[in-house]
């Protein structure tokens, strides 16, 4: 009975990572179903769907942030409008209105994060400074990894869902990012009295299997997506 309580403790103050990113049209599930590439999930550059993929009865407590992650040879913060979804509203504020939600700490104005590159702290989350942490996952020999690319400008914006996000919905936006681009969020299920997610069991994050990365793809990749792409296309035209 001891090592079955431990492990139950074990499990439930574990840092979950169930926010993912897949093209506009597709749920996560149906994203593998049709065996397109994970570690990580490729999305176009001009939008994507953010999915809560999981979490039981618990929602995700206004707001969510959302991490676009560009090339840094520029520091102008993409686009992102809200284009469809189960929602009443999305509220989209780049930046947010602190600068330091959930621990972390960027620019209120530009939402700028900084530049995440070989000499700083390894792991996204961290760098950033969310308490408790994200996904290790998301981690620089990760996303140099699978583009060759060194380094990344960082920027935050909020995300206001209403009614608030919970198990399945998903929301989808149209942006404008750049090859080797990459899209994460962060969110709490929730908060305690200091502004944080109560321990890491209420911390959801995306890991790197279903990051968002925008690239070139290979030949044979190219022949793989093409059916997604026409099956978005199609979605997006009944919008």
């Amino acid at each position: 009975m001891t090592t079955v309580a431990v492990g139950l403790l074990t499990a439930t103050s574990a840092q979950a990572a169930l926010i993912r990113l897949t093209p506009q049209g597709l749920t996560p599930s149906q994203y593998e179903a049709l065996g397109y590439p994970t570690d990580p999930a490729i999305i176009p550059g001009d939008g994507f769907r953010l999915t809560y993929h999981g979490g039981g009865e618990l929602e995700l407590v206004n707001p969510v942030l959302l991490i676009l992650a560009v090339p840094d040879d520029s520091l102008v913060a993409p686009t992102l409008t809200s284009v469809a979804g189960g929602f009443d509203s999305v509220g989209i504020e780049l930046g947010d209105i602190t600068g330091t939600r959930y621990g972390g700490s960027w620019d209120p104005d530009t939402g700028f994060a900084g530049t995440f590159d070989s000499t700083t702290n390894p792991k996204v989350y961290n760098f950033i400074g969310f308490t408790p942490k994200g996904s290790d996952s998301e981690n620089y020999a990760n996303w140099s990894g699978a583009t060759g690319l060194a380094s990344w400008n960082l920027f935050v914006y909020a995300l206001t869902f209403d009614p608030r996000m919970s198990r399945g919905d998903f929301a989808e936006f149209d942006t404008n990012l750049p090859q080797g681009s990459y899209v994460i969020g962060y969110g709490c299920t929730a908060i305690g009295a200091d502004g944080l997610c109560t321990n890491s069991g209420a911390t959801e994050s995306t890991p790197f299997t279903f990051a968002g990365l925008v690239r070139v793809p290979e030949p044979a990749t190219v022949l793989l997506f093409a059916p997604a792409a026409a099956f978005v296309l199609r979605r997006s035209r009944k919008r």
